[in-house]
């Protein structure tokens, strides 16, 4: 039982510092996330592939309803209790967006790691230290050519808790 108060006290306070990194929903819990998007009145998929794990998807729009953003939550589930651990945010690229990604990173303390994600750009990590454990969040930001016309269409910035979640190029 102690080790499930201590896991439920880290996550709260991981959920309460997330804001701190800039992402919006990891270490949130599935029921927060959907009340949230649904007070939104936004539309949002769910797929359950499995006991352990959920997938989120739904789209921002503007006032003109021109989709501005894509929001990807994968949540796994601990102590009976679905968590985010992956928060990926697709947007339409533009170079100042980019950029501002990137300094984001280092200004929020993320160091560049060796490794490189599925698209070739660096996976950057942060070590949050909660007292008795430390728990790493991964992140990336790309440039993505979606539609194969050899110029960047969009901008995936992802956060993971789980480095098995991160797909890296070999």
């Amino acid at each position: 039982m102690k080790q499930i108060y201590k896991h439920v006290l880290i996550l709260s306070l991981l959920f309460f510092s997330a804001h701190a990194f800039g992402q919006d929903y990891l270490f949130s819990e599935k029921d927060e996330v959907t009340a949230f998007i649904k007070e939104k009145k936004s539309q949002y998929a769910e797929e359950k592939p499995n006991d352990s794990t959920i997938f989120i998807t739904f789209h921002n729009y503007d006032d003109l309803n021109n989709l501005r953003s894509s929001k990807y939550l994968t949540f796994r589930k601990i102590d009976n209790i679905f968590y985010c651990i992956v928060d990926q945010l697709v947007i339409g690229y533009e170079s100042s967006q980019y950029l501002h990604n990137l300094e984001y990173l280092h200004h929020q303390d993320y160091k560049m790691t060796n490794d490189v994600n599925e698209y070739g750009f660096n996976i950057y990590q942060k070590i949050l230290n909660t007292g008795e454990e430390s728990i790493t969040v991964y992140a990336s930001v790309s440039k993505v050519d979606r539609d194969n016309d050899k110029s960047e269409d969009i901008i995936v910035c992802a956060y993971y808790l789980d480095p098995a979640q991160l797909k890296m190029k070999k």
